[in-house]
């Protein structure tokens, strides 16, 4: 993956208010669907831009929901690029493609709806994710076919999910967007710039603590040493500057702690001379605030073995 590139958030909302469109953003700007959609969602949370002034674009709201009343809070589409499956819990042979994804809605692809139409779906996340299979009911609000492929799209709005089922769904769309985040772009901001470079202790796990690439459960491994800023890991493979959504999934019996997804950059690999495994070392470059403390957790538990 190339490193990001910097863009003037200043600039960015000046191409927007002038009534730039989305193609012509991202053709400028040399963005995915997914780095607009991040760049609009910061500039909304920073307060450089308002809902109003975003209303209609097609990167930045969900088509389905576009407000929660509750919560008061615009729900966001999280574009998905790497294949998720869902199927019909009465057809599970026939496997469709999510697409987009929020609490109250769904995008899909490769399965036949009318509109109006309401169907039960399984999401198997677990298949990908340590999470649970998200089973929930659904109501067809467009459909359509891909002008470009011919395949079948639609959007869904979720209409009825248990509390339990509910929670999966939530873990997968922080997962997705954790996932996303490699893609978001960075803004021209001095004090991103780390003050020093020291390193932060490492600590060796004296027992089998398996890690796996988020979105590619067979490229798995397990964990050497870690720090609050660095991991190194067995079997992974990896490539120098390249950057991952890595997982250590909960263990249960050694320690008690929830699962940890991170975003790490590959600074090093090689290769162990007596197994012929492959090894690398990666820099931690964001966790989210739960995250964060579970490895708190987890180095704790290394400091007094």
């Amino acid at each position: 993956m190339s490193p990001k590139q910097l863009i003037s958030a200043k600039d960015f909302v000046q191409d927007t208010r002038s009534g730039m469109t989305d193609a012509e953003l991202i053709d400028k700007y040399n963005l995915s669907p997914n780095r607009l959609q991040h760049i609009f969602k910061k500039l909304m949370d920073a307060k450089a831009m308002t809902a109003a002034e975003l209303d209609g674009r097609c990167a930045s709201l969900d088509d389905t929901v576009q407000f929660s009343a509750k919560a008061g809070r615009l729900l966001y589409r999280h574009v998905l690029d790497f294949v998720l499956p869902i199927y019909e819990e009465t057809k599970p042979e026939m496997l469709g493609m999510v697409l987009n994804i929020t609490e109250g809605g769904i995008g899909l692809a490769g399965i036949q709806a009318r509109n109006g139409e309401t169907k039960n779906f399984v999401i198997p996340a677990d298949e990908f994710f340590d999470v649970g299979r998200a089973r929930f009911e659904a109501r067809c609000r467009w459909a359509g076919n891909e002008i470009r492929t011919g395949e079948h799209v639609s959007g869904f709005e979720v209409t009825s999910i248990s509390a339990g089922d509910l929670a999966e769904l939530r873990k997968l769309i922080q997962l997705i967007q954790i996932v996303n985040v490699v893609e978001a772009i960075e803004y021209e901001d001095p004090s991103n710039v780390a003050a020093d470079g020291r390193e932060q202790e490492r600590y060796t796990v004296g027992f089998r603590l398996p890690i796996h690439e988020a979105t590619n459960r067979e490229n798995k491994g397990i964990v050497i040493n870690i720090s609050e800023d660095g991991i190194g890991v067995k079997g992974i493979d990896a490539k120098p500057d390249e950057r991952k959504t890595l997982v250590i999934p909960a263990y249960h019996g050694f320690v008690m702690f929830d699962s940890i997804v991170m975003i790490a950059e590959c600074r090093w690999t090689d290769t162990d001379s007596a197994t012929g495994e492959k090894r690398a070392g990666f820099k931690l470059l964001q966790l989210t605030a739960r995250n964060s403390n579970e490895l708190s957790k987890l180095i704790a538990t290394l400091i007094v073995q």
